[in-house]
């Protein structure tokens, strides 16, 4: 007698012990890490091009739409995954590049924020300075 795999057993598969893909179990999805750290490292960059574009206003606002447009996506999906990580629902393995990506995401928005609470601050001080004195 030999010892013979089951006729259904594929004996040309790959070994499941120690591969490179992560198991996850049938109820939980996969994380969407990557995508969120690509939509905060996209934000980010476009927050800082904001700035440099200031002094041409429609390619400042066009920058200033592309970052919230970045940025948005990225803190709503973040905190949607992490939920989903907290209760079980979703792969924990991709945890950190899911913060990573909410972390650029907000520090964008915090610039931008910032940017336009400057423009209106440059703004309203041309005005004074223009105004006529009476």
């Amino acid at each position: 007698m030999s010892s013979k795999p089951p006729p259904d057993a594929n004996p040309y598969a790959a070994p499941h012990v120690g591969s490179a893909e992560a198991y996850v179990p049938h109820h939980q999805g996969f994380h969407r890490g990557g995508t969120i750290l690509a939509l905060g490292i996209c934000s980010a960059i476009t927050a800082l091009l904001t700035s440099s574009c200031f002094c041409c206003m429609p390619l400042g606002m066009m920058v200033f739409l592309a970052t919230a447009a970045f940025a948005v996506p990225a803190v709503f999906m973040g905190h949607r995954d992490l939920a989903d990580m907290r209760r079980g629902a979703m792969d924990i393995e991709g945890r950190g590049t899911t913060l990573a990506g909410l972390v650029l995401a907000y520090i964008a928005l915090a610039l931008i924020l910032l940017q336009f609470i400057a423009g209106i601050a440059l703004f309203i001080f041309a005005i004074m300075v223009d105004a006529p004195a009476s």
